[in-house]
């Protein structure tokens, strides 16, 4: 949220680092396996960091006791 950072997407703070960052719907498993795939063979070319934000949802709350 912007309240823990300035950006307006997590996935903006690559720029600040100098990386590139790849953003994916965290709840599409064959979109989030052929993205990781992908940077997987290119850092294995060309070793850097990379930011990869999954977005996605929280179907309950933190706490499951109450």
């Amino acid at each position: 949220s912007n309240e823990q950072f300035k950006c307006k997407q997590f996935i903006d703070k690559a720029i600040g680092y100098g990386i590139e960052g790849v953003q994916v719907d965290g709840n599409n498993v064959l979109e989030v396996y052929t993205t990781v795939k992908s940077l997987a063979e290119k850092m294995r070319d060309k070793p850097q960091p990379v930011l990869l934000e999954c977005l996605t949802f929280r179907m309950r709350g933190h706490e499951e006791a109450s």
